[in-house]
């Protein structure tokens, strides 16, 4: 059914709840997974607003998103300030492009256009011992309200199956959709994407090094499962029981290009990573969260510094036996 207009030309707010796009509250898990699995690779659409409007016919303050070419409802937004993908889209290649550097685009879709992930592959040819690394820069936008634009830069270990991507947190940054972020020639102002960019690309060649740190930090099983419970604890369940659980069982049984690493963190890192990727398509959402936090995490308690009093005794802290609420059961 098709979402009606008022006769006043507005949309009617009573048949976008009715016959729009629904947000689910309770799903079952499969339900769930349909409806985050990625749609289209379609990021690159037009897209206008128009104000909704109660059941009794009323204007509201709220603006609805819709799809230009064919009405979509998509979200909405109480502010007149979207900021689309291609804009988003415009400000990261012209960065790319003044810093002489080539990219492979590639993009994921949600809830038929609601929601955009953009990953940039930097096509550098970064080394670590006889591992190659790209770095990735990815962007999140929505029209539905649910993300803001958000840029965060990573690096993708090449040699891996799985293509692991390890999140740097001293590069993330992001805005909502807001009139603050018009220029004096009104349009969207995103040079924070560009100085998180550029941040990233700073910061890679230490984050390589951090890699040969948790390289050296010999793990038993043991070690590993106190550890995935306590990243539980500590990433608040951003990095659930369940979550810890799957990336014990890819501990216990690594990948061919895992197997060469040892009873490492390293190892234990690319035991998370893995099951992350495999979720990107189906759970980003959540995907994303995990992923960092389990990234942040391990990096803080391999890399201990004077700089972040957190990290020191932090790998202790990590391998000591959680409490039960937290324990993995080999």
């Amino acid at each position: 059914m098709a979402i009606t207009r008022t006769s006043s030309g507005h949309y009617d707010m009573q048949s976008v709840i009715t016959n729009g796009t629904p947000r689910f509250q309770s799903v079952t898990p499969v339900e769930l997974l349909k409806k985050s699995k990625s749609q289209s690779e379609d990021w690159d659409f037009d897209v206008y607003q128009d104000y909704m409007l109660s059941p009794k016919g009323s204007k509201t303050p709220v603006l609805g998103v819709f799809k230009t070419e064919s009405d979509q409802y998509l979200g909405d937004y109480q502010t007149n300030c979207l900021i689309t993908n291609r804009e988003v889209d415009e400000a990261v290649v012209n960065t790319i492009d003044k810093l002489g550097l080539e990219y492979h685009r590639s993009s994921r879709v949600f809830d038929h256009g609601a929601k955009t992930i953009l990953n940039y592959d930097i096509l550098s040819g970064m080394k670590n011992d006889s591992e190659e690394f790209n770095p990735v820069f990815s962007i999140k936008n929505s029209y539905n309200g649910t993300w803001s634009v958000t840029g965060s830069f990573a690096i993708k270990r090449l040699i891996c199956l799985n293509g692991m991507e390890v999140s740097t947190s001293q590069a993330s940054d992001k805005r909502k959709h807001s009139r603050s972020l018009l220029g004096n020639d009104d349009r969207m102002d995103l040079s924070f994407l560009a100085e998180t960019f550029k941040i990233g690309l700073d910061n890679a060649q230490s984050d390589l090094r951090n890699f040969d740190k948790m390289k050296e930090i010999k793990i038993g099983n043991d070690d590993a499962f106190n550890i995935l419970g306590n990243v539980v604890r500590c990433s608040r369940k951003a990095v659930s029981t369940t979550t810890a659980a799957r990336i014990a069982c890819n501990w216990m049984e690594p990948s061919k290009d895992e197997k060469p690493l040892g009873d490492t963190m390293y190892r234990l890192f690319n035991a998370g990573t893995r099951l992350f990727r495999d979720w990107e398509n189906i759970k980003a959402d959540a995907s994303l969260k995990a992923r960092r936090k389990f990234c942040d995490i391990l990096n803080l308690a391999s890399n201990p510094t004077d700089k972040n009093p957190y990290s020191q005794g932090a790998l202790d802290e990590l391998k000591a036996k959680p409490n039960s609420e937290f324990a993995l059961v080999l």
